[in-house]
């Protein structure tokens, strides 16, 4: 293709006249920043492009993450959040839920305390109690009274019992297996006195005789409480009357004189022996059908030869004769040719008789009627108790009243 050409004047004209001037600078700086190559160009277009672009989102990333800081510390601090004030019924609503939600706990909680069959109670116990016996009949007017060192050491315990049934808000009944352990070694007894005055008056004495008992009791009974924060803990009192078995074994010394009598108003040996038989049958230490078959062996033949001293051998190892002060003074009258007839035995011939001076108790009674009282304190992992009560009932013409009071503290089990 051809080229167009400028007119020779004009285009010599022209160079004339701008030969000697220079372009202005903003001529001269484009001239100074167009580029030659094309390819330089869009490069350094695309460079710068995405340069802005870059920027453009960091501004946007820094916009976003701003307000998002603001809100998160703000957030962590309470007190920059504003509380709506609540209006009365909103603080009603909130007393109800809350007032249900411990309605709700206190259902689980006594839900827990009820589902069960039986509840073991082992604890220790502090007793203090004792065994009077009456005569009825004929032997009315003899008695003794057996107490044991009371409230000195504690003894384990271990009750059962079952659960609760409640019949109202604060009336309930459970059944309940406890026994005790008896150990009596001291004797009661009234005696007269004499004060300056003249005047005579009469006091308890509480001394060791030589005798002692021991046995026990397992009692069932069904007790009636009332509790009167109606709840199950707090403070109950409660009543029960059931049924025992009762072992006892032993001897006591009767205050009427009555089974001593022969020691001191018997006049040969051969009465003496066949007198203390007698007394020993009538105060009932004979039973053919219960007791100890080998004593009733021996007290039927008591007035056979040797037959004394076989008896008091036998007394001294069933652990019924003990050495206090008044049994070795008995011992010793005895066997010094004191007693009237100018009776005088062998040593264990006296302790046979001594023995048998006194009442001999030795037999089971499995329904004896039993009476049962408390006062105790409840928590959900304790009990503190106050008790008294035990088996009342007659046997051999003797009445025998077994009471035992006792403060114990157990922690219950619940199976």
């Amino acid at each position: 293709m051809g080229s167009s050409r400028i007119n020779p004047g004009i285009e010599n004209h022209w160079s004339k006249k701008m030969k000697f001037e220079k372009p202005p600078v903003s001529i001269q700086l484009l001239r100074r920043r167009e580029p030659s190559d094309p390819a330089v160009t869009r490069r350094t277009l695309c460079s710068s492009s995405s340069a802005a672009a870059g920027l453009v989102w960091l501004l946007l990333a820094a916009l976003c993450i701003l307000p998002t800081f603001s809100v998160s510390a703000q957030a962590i601090d309470p007190s920059l959040i504003e509380q709506p004030e609540q209006t009365e019924r909103e603080k009603q609503e909130e007393a109800e839920r809350r007032e249900e939600e411990r309605k709700r706990r206190e259902e689980r909680r006594k839900k827990a305390m009820d589902d069960y069959w039986l509840r073991l109670n082992p604890g220790f116990v502090l007793s203090g109690g004792g065994l009077s016996i009456t005569g009825q009949g004929f032997r009315s007017g003899t008695n003794a009274t057996i107490v044991e060192d009371a409230w000195k050491q504690p003894n384990w315990m271990l009750d059962v019992s079952s659960r609760e049934w409640v019949i109202s808000k604060n009336w309930g009944v459970y059944f309940l297996v406890h026994s005790r352990q008896l150990d009596l070694k001291f004797q009661s007894y009234t005696q007269t006195v004499q004060s300056e005055d003249g005047s005579e008056g009469s006091e308890t004495v509480t001394e060791d005789l030589g005798t002692r008992m021991r046995g026990y009791y397992a009692a069932t009974a069904p007790v009636l409480y009332y509790d009167f924060d109606g709840e199950p803990t707090g403070f109950r009192i409660g009543a029960g009357y059931g049924s025992s078995v009762v072992r006892l074994r032993g001897n006591a010394s009767l205050n009427s004189g009555a089974a001593q009598a022969p020691l001191f108003i018997s006049q040969d040996q051969a009465s003496f022996t066949r007198d203390l038989q007698l007394s020993a049958i009538l105060q009932g230490g004979l039973s053919l059908t219960e007791g100890d078959p080998f004593y009733n062996s021996l007290l039927l033949d008591l007035q056979q030869p040797g037959g004394l001293a076989n008896m008091g051998a036998y007394l001294i190892a069933r652990g019924e004769i003990r050495p206090d002060l008044y049994t070795v003074f008995l011992i010793n009258y005895l066997t010094s040719g004191q007693a009237p007839g100018s009776i005088q035995l062998s040593p264990l011939e006296a302790i046979g008789a001594v023995g048998l001076a006194r009442l001999q108790v030795d037999f089971r009674v499995d329904s004896a009627p039993t009476y049962y009282l408390m006062a105790e304190h409840t928590w959900e992992w304790a009990t503190l108790q106050l008790a008294f009560g035990g088996p009342i009932f007659t046997r051999a013409g003797f009445k025998y009243d077994l009471t035992n009071m006792v403060i114990s503290f157990s922690v219950p089990l619940r199976l």
